[in-house]
């Protein structure tokens, strides 16, 4: 079954508890979308900063913008792996969306 996430979330489908996640349309409590966003920033001497706000410690290096982003999102993927093995998010995520 494909489930259709708002391209742009109106307030309405947001969770109040925290604004990170949307609610799913056809579950409302039972699934749920993190979106999260990328910062990049270039350095003086080349070298790419990404850094995704919305988990804390979640920032790298890398020589590339591309490699940037995907060390991020994998760190990203991380934390939340670890929050969820310690019981540290009560949702239910099934989607997870990294926007530049």
């Amino acid at each position: 079954m494909t489930q259709s996430w708002p391209q742009n979330p109106t307030p309405s489908t947001y969770n109040k508890s925290n604004p990170l996640v949307f609610l799913s349309r056809k579950e409302s409590m039972t699934t749920h979308q993190i979106a999260c966003t990328i910062e990049l920033e270039r350095e003086v001497d080349g070298r790419w900063i990404a850094e995704v706000p919305e988990f804390p410690g979640a920032m790298v290096y890398a020589s590339s913008r591309e490699n940037a982003i995907a060390r991020v999102k994998a760190l990203a993927l991380e934390i939340l792996a670890g929050q969820l093995e310690n019981g540290e998010t009560p949702y239910n995520i099934n989607t997870i969306v990294f926007a530049l």
